[in-house]
C-alpha cells in the first residue's frame, strides 16, 4: 500500500522491502536475528531460567552477554547494549546488588576494571544457556536427526565467518 504525496504528507509504503517469505535466505536469516533480539524471547528465557532480577531486561542482557565473552570492560558492554557508559554502571550496580557480578581489576590494565560474574550469576548464566538450548530444541522438534545435525554444521560455519568479521569484544 503505497500512495502518492499529498498536502505536503510524503509517500509512505506499508510493505516491507525484504518480503516476509522464509523461502528467502535473506528473509531466513533477518528472522532469526529478529527472534534472537525480540523482546518476547528475552522475557521467555528471563522466566524460563528464572532470572534473578524478573523485570529487568537490561540486567538480563549484561548476563547474556557475559555467558558468551566473560568478563569485560563497562565500555564494551555499553557498546553492546547500545547504551552509554553510565547507564551501564547503574546496571552493573542493580546486578552487584543482587551479587551476580562484581567489578575487578584487569590483569592486562591496572587502571581498567572489569564486569565478572560472581558464582550466583555463572548459576543465573548456565540457567539461561540451557533454557536457551532448549527453547532453540523445541523450534528443531520436526526435523530429523540428521537435518538438525546438517543446520548445526551450516550455522556453525556461518558463526565461524561472522566471529572472525565481527569478534565480541571484552574490552
Amino acid at each position: 500500500m503505497s500512495g502518492a504525496p499529498r498536502d505536503g504528507v510524503p509517500e509512505t509504503f506499508a510493505e516491507p522491502v525484504v518480503p516476509d517469505d522464509v523461502e528467502h535466505l535473506q528473509s531466513s536469516v533477518n528472522y532469526l536475528a529478529m527472534w534472537a533480539a525480540s523482546g518476547r524471547l528475552r522475557r521467555d528465557l528471563m522466566a524460563a531460567a528464572d532470572f534473578p532480577l524478573a523485570d529487568d531486561v537490561p540486567a538480563f542482557l549484561v548476563i547474556n552477554r557475559l555467558l558468551y565473552i566473560g568478563a569485560a570492560r563497562p565500555t564494551a558492554l555499553a557498546e553492546a547494549l547500545q547504551t552509554g557508559r553510565s547507564n551501564v554502571s547503574k546496571i552493573v550496580r542493580r546486578l552487584e546488588d543482587a551479587r551476580l557480578v562484581a567489578r575487578v581489576p584487569d590483569p592486562d590494565d591496572e587502571r581498567a576494571v572489569l564486569v565478572a560474574m560472581t558464582a550466583d550469576g555463572r548459576a543465573a548464566a548456565e540457567r539461561i544457556a540451557a533454557a536457551g538450548r532448549e527453547m532453540a530444541m523445541a523450534e528443531v522438534g520436526d526435523l530429523t536427526a540428521d537435518e538438525v545435525e546438517t543446520l548445526r554444521v551450516l550455522l556453525a560455519k556461518v558463526a565461524r565467518g561472522l566471529s572472525r568479521r565481527y569478534p565480541l569484544d571484552r574490552v
